[in-house]
């Protein structure tokens, strides 16, 4: 807010003119990223690799674009309900760090030990559990008591307690503890193997298609006499 201020009130009309279109411009250029980024993210990581592998690239165009307006509304909304931007970056720093942080380090180190089993349930998990902890800047109640809390005046409780290392750590334990138990029923058959089940997503029409077009072909080749 300051250099707009400063452009508005210091400098030549013509110079505040093109300070602003610059500021703009950039603001624009960071808002078209950030959209892309996200919808990117929902298309192909989410439509694509989890809900439908066998989407072609004409659906997931769509899903991309559908995923641009949508976020595109939130973020209206979210930007017309606040009172401080600087809010949603503390609360997604809190997020990143107590729910994302033990998926990504399991993901880049612990791979061989973890799995889908253990991934899902450890964001659910965590998730669960910071909703129940509670988020006074966002009007999240605080449900969950934890140690060394103060009650305020206002009835909310202080934190004292650092919960959020300690829901980053429950994470990993939840992880970890899942991922094992999925590997021994799959060692007793009670699960689907990853391998099976990829196998069952990857064989859809477009295969299908695939394997008729092959068979066809070899039928029609010319044989010729010897």
């Amino acid at each position: 807010m300051i250099l707009p201020i400063a452009l508005q009130h210091l400098c030549p009309f013509y110079v505040s003119l093109i300070g602003m279109g610059a500021l703009a411009a950039a603001v624009m250029s960071s808002v078209d990223s950030v959209l892309l980024s996200a919808a990117s993210q929902l298309a192909r990581n989410i439509y694509k690799n989890i809900i439908c592998r066998q989407a072609s690239e004409k659906s997931v165009l769509v899903v991309v674009k559908v995923s641009v307006l949508l976020c595109g509304v939130i973020g209206a909304c979210l930007a017309l309900t606040t009172s401080s931007v600087a809010l949603f970056w503390i609360l997604s720093s809190d997020v990143l760090y107590s729910m994302m942080t033990p998926q990504v380090i399991c993901i880049l180190y612990l791979s061989q030990w973890v799995n889908v089993y253990g991934a899902c349930c450890g964001f659910v998990f965590s998730l669960l559990l910071r909703g129940l902890v509670g988020e006074p800047m966002v009007g999240l109640p605080d449900v969950l008591p934890l140690p060394w809390d103060r009650i305020q005046e206002d009835g909310h409780r202080y934190r004292l307690f650092p919960f959020r290392t300690a829901i980053m750590l429950l994470t990993f334990v939840v992880i970890l503890l899942v991922s094992q138990m999925s590997i021994r029923l799959k060692g007793k058959k009670l699960l689907t193997n990853d391998a099976e089940m990829n196998e069952m997503h990857d064989l859809g029409p477009n295969q299908k298609n695939v394997e008729e077009n092959e068979a066809l072909n070899k039928d029609e080749e010319p044989s010729y006499p010897a």
